[in-house]
């Protein structure tokens, strides 16, 4: 199912009147309501948290999204649409992004040290092993 409402975007670069569609998990910002010139797409498991309140729907996108990590912010025309229940996504996905989010907050454990090359030429590795060239 989708649903579509006219808005106007307060955030760079999605300002001014635009027209949100929600359709297959995916927010989708157009132009206008003719759909013909998607803005930017975004899918709703790579947001970081989105809510609606009155004529306000907000959405924070990730690091994967179009255009990285932002808030945006827009105001609805229709007070009576709920964009929510068009974005929530299974629980399956819900679950591992929140497993995501608890392997990032732990720090790091794996440190790679960098190896060195041995040295090609006979006499060098002689002096790195201790050795004291024949003269």
């Amino acid at each position: 199912s989708e649903v579509g409402i006219e808005a106007v975007g307060t955030v760079e670069p999605l300002t001014g009147p635009v027209f949100i569609k929600i359709m297959n998990k995916v927010v989708h910002i157009y132009e206008n309501r003719t759909c013909a010139n998607e803005l930017a797409k975004y899918p709703v498991e790579l947001l970081r948290t989105f809510g609606q309140e009155d004529l306000r729907f907000s959405f924070e996108a990730g690091r994967r999204c179009q255009y990285g990590p932002k808030r945006f912010s827009f105001y609805l025309d229709t007070p009576d649409v709920d964009l929510i229940p068009f974005m929530k996504i299974a629980p399956s996905s819900g679950k591992l992004r929140e497993q995501k989010l608890q392997q990032q907050q732990q720090p790091q454990l794996h440190h790679q040290q960098p190896q060195r090359q041995q040295p090609q030429h006979p006499l060098l590795r002689r002096i790195q092993g201790g050795q004291k060239p024949n003269m």
